[in-house]
């Protein structure tokens, strides 16, 4: 589900997990994160997905922005997430509640899968995210409901997700796709080339098969 809110900025669903499970991904002390996953048997009772909103190194970046500013803002919301619970457990929010802007008391239809041994507090998101970034969300919550009615029923929002793609793009020439130094080929999601499971393969191909001519070996030859 996309939408372009009155804000300008992207709203959209991103990495759909059936019969899914909100886990812990946290990879620091004081920050929250939370990411999303099926098991091969996809028999999990929820479906869950990220809900993304464009950011942009203009408005919310420093006009000066250092080269990892995108990384700091990413920090600085995971530990308000932290902040909010003081602890590891997660804050969530019934969506219409988030809309309305008031701390969710109860659970509806969903129940949370985050990791009943780590927990989760009912909190108000909107004092987490920027504040263009809310507005943008709910606009697009909103436009998600009259596309799927019913979408917003009982739904529930676990924080915060920051790393759907990479803050931080590594530099690369454009056709050897190396990056300065020499024999490096970065790529994938964490180069700042990708931003999914399909653009990730498709960006390693590209790199493997720029190798495999920088050596002169065919592209379905044998590679050492």
């Amino acid at each position: 589900l996309t939408y372009t809110a009155s804000t300008g900025r992207g709203v959209y669903s991103f990495c759909m997990c059936p019969g899914g499970y909100v886990i812990a991904a946290s990879s620091a002390p004081e920050s929250l994160v939370v990411n999303g996953m099926s098991y091969s048997d996809r028999q999990g009772t929820n479906a869950n997905a990220a809900l993304l909103v464009q950011t942009n190194p203009g408005k919310d970046l420093p006009e000066e922005e250092a080269i990892a500013a995108g990384i700091a803002l990413q920090e600085e919301i995971e530990h308000k997430a932290w902040q909010l619970t003081d602890s590891y457990k997660a804050p969530v929010q019934l969506a219409r509640d988030f809309i309305e802007g008031r701390v969710s008391d109860h659970f509806e239809q969903v129940k949370p899968t985050y990791p009943a041994a780590i927990g989760t507090v009912f909190a108000d998101l909107n004092a987490v995210l920027p504040e263009e970034v809310c507005s943008s969300l709910k606009e697009g919550l909103l436009n998600f409901e009259k596309k799927v009615p019913g979408f917003l029923d009982g739904a529930l929002l676990t924080g915060v997700e920051t790393r759907s793609s990479s803050a931080l793009r590594l530099e690369r020439n454009t056709e050897t796709l190396q990056s300065a130094v020499a024999g490096f080929y970065p790529c994938g999601e964490g180069s700042g080339y990708a931003g999914g499971i399909m653009t990730s393969a498709i960006d390693g191909l590209r790199c493997a098969m720029a190798l495999m001519s920088t050596f002169d070996r065919p592209a379905r030859g044998n590679v050492k």
